[in-house]
């Protein structure tokens, strides 16, 4: 893949092109009128303290204020979109606005280079055609391999533009994801969880540095500033089988940073489980939440022409790149395996979604529901399905509180209006997690007997709440407001 970058996009705009496009379009007379108009006489002024220049009028430019310049833009460059539209001749293009990433495809990097450049050839005609320049300076090379034959030779291969040659990049940047040559995302995660371990320490002084917030709302600025962040992009990562290692090691990371925030949030011991942490703060586990908003996504663009477009041109790539009849009947006499084409990722999430979605109303019949839940209903009570067996496979032979309460309950709620110092003392008190003498022996503190101070056989938290006489006019207190009598 070649990067392209074209020499400020949007600053060198032709307006008498752009018209001209706009005109050769089916577009009706009045709108080219408007947009004429609207690009006419376009001024700004540069303002800066208490100075303000005069008024400087704009010739030759296409602002990046507002999504109609984006759209426009997008018009500007339909010749060169249409130019790469079909995969037939081994390469296409893709473009983000003014990101223009060429592709070919061949079994050979040198090949691959040849393809390149005379698809550069024609990227320079349209240029030249609409008073456009690319800066080849900026230009970036990669190939996406997973094949380390012949990597000092072949991989090395490389193009020239304009007496400069384009060094080749084990990792390229583009719509702000690190896609690194092998497609392993690993360098994409990493930058993320760089990213969000700042944004982890800022959070980590808010809720140090605030007491009368509401654990509510640290929670949403979890969601908002480190979860929104982390999740960037993993609808594509995931997109691969769920039990690969490298799926796992990538979850790892964001999993204990997850915990980390939550951790922070609470202000709960690293001995609490993170079962518990997660239920109680009602936040779903990484990997379960990565899960179910990538099936989402899978069921939402199943039927939509996009998607059957890149099918289309899956399908295509891989023909062009089968071997001979002859070649792969040779390969297979020598013992070598020959396989047809393999489901796409998306293809097999696709599957695995139908296959959770058919279960789930399969199980509502069997719970004779008479009103089965639509496809989005049923992805999230199977996310909700699977939460509920992790959270039942954890509270076996468990007797702290936390674990007997009924799964349905929504004890996030109970948060909700508690300032930070009593949520966390709530939170302690309901896992049990506390620096009693029972708790101190279980975690093996050495030098500790677990009788009470007033010689019980053993200091709980029931015990020292209900029963222990060295907290008789607290518990009174207690009592009182809890506006309960019954034990």
């Amino acid at each position: 893949m070649l990067s392209l970058n074209l020499k400020r996009a949007f600053d060198n705009v032709s307006h008498k092109r752009l018209l001209h496009i706009m005109q050769n379009t089916d577009f009706s007379p009045w709108i080219t009128y408007v947009i004429k108009c609207f690009l006419t006489e376009r001024r700004t002024k540069i303002a800066f303290s208490e100075f303000e220049s005069d008024w400087i009028f704009t010739k030759t430019e296409i602002s990046q204020g507002s999504s109609l310049f984006s759209i426009l833009f997008l018009f500007f460059i339909s010749e060169l979109l249409t130019t790469f539209e079909c995969s037939d001749d081994e390469t296409m293009t893709f473009d983000f606005v003014d990101d223009t990433n060429l592709i070919t495809w061949e079994r050979s990097a040198q090949t691959n280079c040849k393809w390149l450049k005379t698809a550069h050839s024609q990227c320079i005609a349209w240029a030249k055609r609409h008073e456009a320049r690319f800066a080849s300076d900026k230009y970036q090379l990669v190939y996406f391999t997973r094949c380390q034959q012949n990597f000092n030779e072949d991989l090395m291969s490389t193009v020239q533009f304009d007496s400069r040659e384009v060094s080749t990049k084990t990792i390229i940047r583009t719509l702000r994801m690190q896609v690194d040559a092998r497609l392993k995302w690993k360098k994409h995660v990493k930058q993320m969880v760089q990213k969000d371990n700042t944004a982890f320490e800022v959070l980590s002084h808010i809720t140090a540095s605030t007491w009368d917030s509401s654990i509510k709302h640290f929670w949403l600025l979890y969601i908002v500033m480190i979860q929104s962040a982390m999740l960037y992009s993993s609808q594509v990562w995931e997109l691969q089988n769920s039990d690969e290692p490298s799926v796992t090691s990538l979850l790892k990371s964001l999993k204990s940073l997850q915990n980390w925030c939550l951790w922070k949030i609470m202000r709960a011991y690293k001995r609490i489980s993170t079962v518990a942490l997660k239920w109680k703060s009602n936040v779903q586990s990484m990997n379960l939440h990565i899960k179910h908003k990538t099936m989402q996504r899978t069921f939402n663009t199943a039927d939509h022409s996009v998607s059957a477009e890149i099918s289309e041109t899956v399908n295509t790539i891989w023909t062009s790149l089968q071997r001979p009849a002859d070649e792969a009947q040779k390969r297979c006499k020598q013992g070598a395996t020959f396989t047809l084409k393999s489901s796409t990722a998306a293809e097999e999430v696709q599957k695995r979604t139908t296959k959770r979605t058919e279960e789930i109303r399969q199980l509502q019949r069997q719970l004779r529901q008479s009103q089965p839940a639509s496809s989005q209903k049923t992805l999230i009570i199977w996310m909700n399905l699977k939460w509920k067996r992790r959270w039942t496979h954890k509270t076996v032979k468990q007797t702290v509180t936390t674990w007997n309460t009924d799964w349905k309950q929504s004890v996030h709620q109970l948060y909700d209006d508690l300032n930070k110092h009593k949520a966390t003392a709530l939170f302690l008190l309901c896992t049990e997690v506390l620096s009693l003498n029972v708790w101190l022996i279980s975690v093996s503190v050495l030098n500790i007997d677990k009788q009470c101070t007033c010689e019980w056989s053993a200091q709980t938290i029931q015990h020292v709440l209900l029963f222990c006489s060295a907290y008789i006019d607290s518990q009174v207190i207690f009592f009182q407001r809890a506006e309960v009598a019954d034990l």
